[in-house]
């Protein structure tokens, strides 16, 4: 919990909010982990991107739209050494703070355990005090303003593309 609160000032001091969400670029970490809880502690959305879309890309063209929509204020990588051509890619994008769990490739990025333990936790209860079922939790059916245009969209390829099903029949055929 003290690593979570730490983590949770530390976002807030980096202007993370349900308009400038957490971008993850990671596979499953305890630092992960960590970061997860902690902007969901203090209302601030957390994309965790697919490792492929930074790893296997040559030109991370999904990679960049997705930071285009997001404009995150944190952007988050496991590893500076593997996620660094990514971390590149997306660089004059958002505008935000990298922070990686290992610095391997050398790039001078703050590592996440100094971050978190530069986190001012005061006003984390004050934030954590904001947080309910309209801010970022879609428990009442609201969608958070910054991702109802995705939304939408995604909607309209869906119903373009979604194949008519005609019971349990239709998959066996």
């Amino acid at each position: 919990l003290q690593a979570v609160t730490a983590t949770a000032g530390w976002l807030l001091s980096t202007g993370a909010s349900a308009e400038r969400p957490v971008m993850a670029l990671s596979e499953n970490s305890v630092d992960l982990g960590v970061l997860t809880l902690a902007a969901m502690h203090v209302g601030a959305p957390i994309c965790v991107v697919s490792a492929a879309y930074s790893l296997m890309s040559q030109d991370h063209e999904r990679l960049k739209a997705m930071t285009a929509l997001l404009t995150p204020a944190v952007v988050f990588a496991s590893d500076s050494g593997p996620y660094g051509a990514a971390l590149d890619a997306i660089r004059d994008l958002h505008g935000g703070v990298e922070v990686v769990s290992r610095d391997t490739a050398g790039r001078g990025a703050p590592r996440f355990a100094e971050a978190r333990d530069a986190g001012a936790a005061g006003a984390v209860a004050e934030a954590f005090a904001r947080v309910g079922p309209e801010t970022t939790a879609t428990r009442t059916g609201a969608t958070p303003a910054f991702l109802k245009p995705s939304f939408e969209a995604a909607a309209r390829v869906t119903s373009i593309t979604r194949p008519r099903m005609n019971g349990p029949r239709s998959l066996m055929r």
